[in-house]
């Protein structure tokens, strides 16, 4: 004969295997499929029905909060469960100059601007306020083009807008100077302040002189840091390519992101040339394996030459892409015949907020 057990959910007796006196359980009449049951009782003899369901429980371990500049001024609030936080944010990236229009070989590229800045930080919830407020920095403009012969070119419109979280900031990349009648002068370094982590703002790069192609970007290498296999950092614009009516001038590449062995991870914009697409292209954005990264320089605009390709102008240069890249700077343009080109837009800023639970 079996073993049987009362079960106080039903009122009625239910057969149960063994004897009885280890750890059998008895539980309720019917249950929903997916509850979590609990113990009902101290005896460990009786479980029930909890009402809830182990999807409810199952929920992702993380929590990703991104802001744009359309989300600006934002305020973020800590969700309860967060036991670590961890925040990357970038500034707006500087435009780029446009060229000089000129007579040949004196009409340099405009130069190319330097990336917004960006910091990082990983700690724990406990020294996170339960409310931040948040900015986010907006890219600059480009310098528009010249359309006045003999006249340099316009410098970016000023600098990419800094970007905040808490008291985290990050400050945003110098616009690239206008061309001249020897070259454009780069966007500038700037400086970070008050945060944690924070990474400096490399310059963008010098545009061409009339006689030569506008200069590459550097390139932004990744830290050695087990937890941040490439650099966040994002990228400086390529210089422009000056103006010359015998030989075609390329604009330069925008930075291109690499590894901390030098692989290049993601390229920045290419340089423009007049017979083969004058104006520069935008620069780029890590969109596959789940790697957080700034984006890439635009790259320079194409020197004005003989009309190759059915060019009309200087090349503009590439916008560089969210977040933070700088914009390439433009071609350079020839008296009474080509404007110079105008120079890139900067990407804008960003803040990506991780919590884990």
């Amino acid at each position: 004969m079996g073993n049987f057990k009362f079960n106080p959910f039903t009122g009625r007796l239910d057969i149960v295997d063994g004897t009885g006196a280890g750890g059998d359980v008895v539980g309720p009449n019917s249950s929903i499929d997916g509850d979590i049951a609990i113990f009902s009782g101290t005896t460990g003899k009786l479980i029930a029905d909890s009402g809830v369901g182990i999807s409810s429980v199952l929920t992702s371990a993380t929590k990703i909060t991104t802001y744009n500049t359309s989300d600006s001024p934002a305020s973020w609030s800590k969700d309860s469960r967060s036991k670590v936080i961890e925040v990357y944010g970038w500034a707006g990236g500087g435009g780029g100059g446009s060229g000089r229009k000129g007579t040949s070989a004196s009409a340099s590229g405009g130069g190319g601007g330097a990336h917004g800045g960006c910091f990082y930080f990983k700690g724990p919830a406990s020294i996170f306020g339960n409310m931040e407020s948040v900015t986010i920095g907006a890219g600059s403009a480009g310098g528009s083009a010249q359309t006045t012969d003999a006249t340099n070119g316009n410098p970016g419109v000023s600098a990419g807008g800094f970007t905040s979280f808490g008291n985290m900031r990050c400050t945003g990349g110098v616009a690239g100077g206008g061309g001249t009648t020897t070259t454009g002068a780069a966007g500038g370094a700037s400086s970070t302040s008050s945060g944690v982590f924070q990474f400096g703002v490399t310059v963008g790069a010098n545009a061409g002189a009339g006689s030569a192609a506008g200069a590459n970007n550097a390139i932004s290498n990744g830290p050695n840091n087990s937890s941040t296999p490439m650099s966040i950092a994002p990228t400086s614009g390529g210089g422009g390519g000056g103006a010359n009516s015998v030989t075609q001038r390329q604009g330069g590449n925008g930075g291109n992101l690499t590894n901390i062995s030098a692989t290049v991870i993601l390229a920045g914009g290419a340089g423009g040339l007049e017979s083969t697409g004058i104006a520069g292209s935008n620069g780029n954005v890590y969109t596959s394996g789940g790697i957080i990264a700034g984006g890439t320089g635009g790259g320079g605009g194409g020197g004005y030459s003989v009309g190759a390709g059915g060019a009309t102008a200087g090349g503009r240069g590439g916008d560089g892409n969210v977040p933070g890249g700088g914009g390439g700077g433009g071609g350079g343009g020839l008296d009474t015949i080509a404007n110079s080109g105008a120079g890139g837009n900067g990407g804008n800023g960003r803040v990506i907020v991780i919590e884990y639970f």
